[in-house]
């Protein structure tokens, strides 16, 4: 199984992103703002790291402190999700090689809505996905 860090993501008034070192901020009156959240969960993983072998498991892992009435609902054209509704899902990769799309919406209580989608490269095999994934990042992703 590959372990995937997605997103850090806070949400406030203003909506804090760190990656590294993980700020945070309160309020009650205003909910996340979704179109940041999406942005920071597509910037936070790379071309290499969604490499993956036929048949094998991704676990998507949404680090996130949202106020109650925000969530994140999955969907992808192939693979299957478990769960398709939260902010940790594992996705099994199809068993044919080739791209599959993995999508996040996240939503709030308002209808705002915001996706961010994962184009997973899906290799035959386990070697073959070594192998990409070892020449993505002699190439630079």
């Amino acid at each position: 199984m590959t372990r995937a860090l997605v997103t850090r993501a806070l949400a406030a008034s203003v909506l804090v992103l760190s990656a590294a070192c993980g700020g945070s901020s309160s309020s009650s009156t205003k909910g996340p703002d979704v179109s940041a959240m999406a942005a920071s969960a597509q910037a936070g993983l790379g071309p290499c790291d969604r490499i993956v072998a036929a048949g094998a498991t991704f676990d998507f892992d949404l680090m996130a402190e949202w106020t109650p009435d925000a969530r994140a609902v999955w969907n992808a054209d192939s693979g299957t999700l478990d769960p398709a509704v939260g902010y940790q899902v594992t996705w099994t990769a199809p068993a044919t090689p080739g791209t599959a799309h993995v999508t996040v919406i996240f939503q709030d209580a308002s209808g705002l809505s915001a996706p961010a989608t994962y184009p997973m490269q899906v290799e035959a095999d386990q070697a073959s996905a070594d192998a990409a994934q070892v020449a993505c990042r002699a190439n630079g992703p």
